[in-house]
């Protein structure tokens, strides 16, 4: 419901029972970070105005530079109806919280097997992201999309019929699958 300019005052909340974030990586400490925590914060103050629960489900914290970032996103994290995160480091950091919990990778940990009996079409789906606006892993960027490439080349001459997915554009994912 965010557009790529990520106007979440845009949003027109009256229209919703409940909000439910699902993601992975989306508290990253980066130059964006503190601005769109802070719009993020001016949202979950309107949606708890009018009781309209946030879930957070799959997530993971980090990585992060500050304490200050920290406090912010648990600030954040205090004002939403439930976080689970999918790793225990992310769990442990916040299970002060009553709101946290923790459980496994939503995506890893479901079973895909009757989704690929049902369907028959040769057709794969791929999430890419830009590791080169990563900081701590952009020198891994080279390595991950010849990995990609492979996993294309494999499914391709297999007849498979492949698509590339951009999540992000704001983070340049769209540039990377480019």
């Amino acid at each position: 419901i965010i557009d790529e300019n990520r106007d979440m005052e845009s949003i027109d909340i009256s229209k919703y029972d409940a909000f439910v974030y699902i993601g992975g990586s989306i508290f990253i400490e980066s130059k964006y970070a503190f601005l769109e925590a802070n719009d993020f914060k001016v949202f979950l103050e309107k949606i708890n105005e009018k009781n309209i629960p946030l879930f957070y489900i799959s997530s993971n914290f980090g990585p992060y530079q500050t304490e200050e970032y920290k406090a912010l996103i648990e600030g954040n994290l205090e004002k939403c109806s439930n976080i689970c995160f999918r790793d225990k480091y992310s769990y442990e950091l916040f299970k002060n919280l009553k709101t946290v919990s923790y459980a496994p990778d939503a995506a890893y940990a479901f079973d895909y097997s009757n989704c690929i009996t049902k369907f028959n079409n040769k057709e794969i789906g791929i999430s890419v992201i830009n590791l080169e606006v990563r900081e701590n892993l952009k020198d891994k960027a080279d390595i991950y999309y010849d990995f990609i490439k492979r996993i294309i080349v494999k499914y391709a001459s297999k007849n498979y019929k492949v698509r590339l997915f951009s999540f992000c554009e704001f983070e340049g994912d769209l540039d990377a699958i480019n």
